[in-house]
């Protein structure tokens, strides 16, 4: 049994609320103070510690709309996957068995308890949590601990193997997301609901953005450098999209002829700009790291592409 860390609790981000009266969690959290993981605060005292859920009596299971916004929270600021383990437990889908035990020993630390099983960290879901409290408190660690572990990734060695098993593929037809999601083998034939809407979500082989054989290798010093491809309009509005998002000074504009001319260390990111059907004079998919192709009339999801960028690329958000 682990022991609750006796330290006193990390002061609370004030709410942020949609304007259909939901938390707007994406816009919650900023930035992350720069903690070291094991002598900053936990996120909860040890008398407020969320501790192993109890499943006995009719009490036990979590109410619904609680754990929708859970699902919710987890998905808008990690772009990890949540759904109902048990009526009192919600697993997170992980990349790795490895992500997986990372993450749930940091939580741990928070004075949260959590339970990794493959792939997978399950955290307490119930009974009777509130929004602005016990919710609330979930959906900040995970976004912590997942910082914490993009950082990790960030300067851990390259080419580990990556050990994940059972994973699936989802997509929802309502808002188009893609989901990796990750269930035991008992379980891995269930249907799933997507954590933004609801929506039963059909099976996906997860072609959101293709990988260049560069990143086998480890990533060299400057910029990333990812190929924009599709029709002049919906190329365009994304690159737009992605400028805004991170910054006009750490993301910039380059044809295939100047991206590697790029080397200025403010600069994170170099997008490309690769016409429909790949065609670019002098583009090879040999000069970037990876390409996000934009089919015609599709309508793309820029929360969803900087999710893959920090996981595939570990381009950092929060700079």
């Amino acid at each position: 049994m682990t022991t609750p860390i006796r330290a006193a609790a990390m002061a609370a981000a004030p709410f942020v609320w949609r304007e259909d009266g939901r938390p707007d969690w994406g816009s919650m959290w900023t930035s992350f103070c720069d903690l070291a993981l094991h002598g900053g605060p936990p996120h909860r005292g040890i008398e407020q510690a969320l501790r192993e859920p109890s499943t006995a009596g009719a009490d036990a299971a979590s109410d619904p709309g609680m754990v929708a916004e859970m699902r919710r929270g987890i998905w808008e600021t990690t772009g990890l996957f949540a759904e109902p383990q048990s009526p009192v437990w919600i697993a997170v889908s992980c990349e790795s068995r490895a992500m997986a035990e990372w993450i749930g020993a940091a939580i741990v630390l928070e004075n949260v308890t959590a339970r990794v099983e493959d792939e997978r960290f399950l955290l307490p879901a119930g009974p009777r949590f509130r929004l602005e409290d016990e919710v609330k408190s979930i959906v900040t660690v995970v976004a912590k601990t997942h910082h914490y572990w993009a950082m990790h990734e960030i300067a851990a060695k390259p080419g580990r193997p990556d050990d994940a098993r059972g994973h699936r593929g989802f997509r929802c037809g309502s808002c188009g997301l893609d989901f990796l999601v990750s269930r035991p083998v008992s379980a891995g034939d269930l249907d799933a609901t997507c954590p933004v809407d609801g929506t039963r979500m059909a099976r996906s082989e997860l072609v959101a953005a293709r990988r260049s054989p560069s990143l086998r290798h480890a990533h060299g010093p400057g910029p990333i450098r990812v190929a924009v491809e599709g029709a002049d309009d919906e190329r365009i509005r994304l690159i737009d999209a992605l400028r805004r998002r991170y910054g006009r000074r750490r993301a910039v504009v380059a044809s295939p002829a100047g991206a590697m001319e790029v080397n200025d260390p403010a600069i994170d990111l170099v997008l490309v700009e690769v016409g429909e059907g790949g065609e670019a004079s002098g583009f090879r998919p040999e000069m970037v790291d990876a390409t996000i192709v934009i089919r015609a009339g599709e309508e793309v999801n820029v929360d969803v592409i900087m999710s893959w960028l920090e996981r595939e690329l570990r381009l950092n958000p929060w700079r």
